[in-house]
């Protein structure tokens, strides 16, 4: 995932975000259990899986050969897996990590508090993105285009044979997208990553 890091946001923006994301997990790991530790380290496995299916999406994106309009209706294939595989996977961890301190996230499609990754999972991702900004954490919701990755899965768009997309009728750079959301990815996956193995190798045996 080199090469992708500057391609996200502002510099400010990028040290904003990676201090705030090492400070939660250094700060969560303290309310710990043992349910919630087993979420953590199963997680840090699956991180593996989401880098490499994201570095293969890097390779294919960046490949040539095909006419226009597959080369742009496959940049809208990446955006939806690495909104879906990545982006999504990382709003859990950080949405869990957020409840670990006490902060309550309701599901309010069964009427009950999410606790485990596998609980945040079933929550809107509207009720998430609002969760993390009230909390302080309005800034990793710019990791995504929402509104773009619902477009694409209802099949709302339109390719001309140029391969301009429109999404929702606006002609929409999605080559740049993707880009930025596996920039975005690759910085979350570093600086969240680093600090869980960090905790749990301070962990006593």
């Amino acid at each position: 995932m080199r090469g992708l890091a500057n391609e996200w946001g502002t510099e400010e923006e990028s040290k904003a975000l990676a201090e705030k994301l090492r400070k939660l997990v250094r700060d969560s790991w303290k309310y710990q259990n043992i349910e919630s530790l087993k979420d953590w380290e199963i997680f840090v496995r699956k991180n593996w899986s989401i880098i490499k299916s994201l570095k293969v999406i890097q390779k294919s994106f960046e490949a040539k050969g095909g006419s226009e309009y597959e080369k742009a209706f496959t940049r809208l294939i990446f955006y939806l897996f690495a909104a879906e595989g990545g982006f999504t996977n990382y709003m859990n961890l950080v949405c869990f990590l957020l409840t670990l301190q006490g902060h309550d996230l309701y599901n309010y499609f069964n009427g009950k508090f999410a606790c485990s990754i596998n609980e945040i999972a079933k929550v809107e991702s509207l009720t998430k993105e609002r969760f993390l900004d009230k909390h302080g954490f309005g800034l990793f919701n710019k990791g995504w285009d929402r509104k773009m990755r619902n477009s694409i899965a209802h099949y709302d768009f339109d390719i001309e044979d140029n391969g301009t997309t429109k999404i929702e009728g606006n002609p929409t750079d999605v080559k740049k997208k993707v880009r930025q959301m596996l920039s975005f990815l690759a910085q979350v996956g570093d600086n969240l990553i680093y600090e869980m193995r960090e905790c749990i190798k301070s962990r006593p045996h």
